[in-house]
């Protein structure tokens, strides 16, 4: 009887961890749908090669996925700003530290449009660097 009654004991927490898992999904897919319709998301590898785009950066860039996965995030820049203006965000986020300004992009129709931008690390389980998590606000309107 006592075996039967821990049976039921366990399986009650899978159940109870299934729900929570269930809703802490559903909440996660309510901020990434929040985040996509505001925000131009992009993922890079250590080195800038692009990972991952969102549907913003890609109608705003007005590149396909297709064409910005696999490349350096260097086939947006405008040429406006000082190679020391990237040394430095380089500097920053490859020291495991959040970086902020704001970019001058070029989009593949050569229209130039300006994003508030945060580069943060995405940190492994050793507190070591493995990923770029980029997300910027279209602020071209802002900057006329």
């Amino acid at each position: 009887m006592a075996k039967k009654e821990t049976w039921k004991k366990k399986r009650r927490k899978i159940l109870v961890s299934l729900e929570q898992i269930a809703k802490l999904n559903q909440r996660l897919k309510a901020h990434e749908i929040a985040l996509n319709r505001s925000a131009l998301v992009s993922i890079s590898d250590l080195t800038g090669e692009i990972i991952y785009v969102n549907d913003k950066l890609c109608e705003v860039s007005q590149y396909r996925r297709e064409e910005l996965l696999g490349q350096n995030h260097r086939m947006l820049s405008s040429g406006h700003h000082p190679s020391s203006y990237f040394a430095q965000l380089w500097g920053t986020v490859s020291a495991g530290k959040v970086w902020r300004g704001e970019i001058l992009n070029q989009g593949k129709n050569g229209l130039l449009y300006w994003a508030d931008t945060v580069i943060a690390p995405i940190l492994d389980h050793q507190g070591r660097s493995y990923q770029y998590y980029t997300i910027g606000f279209d602020i071209s309107e802002r900057k006329k």
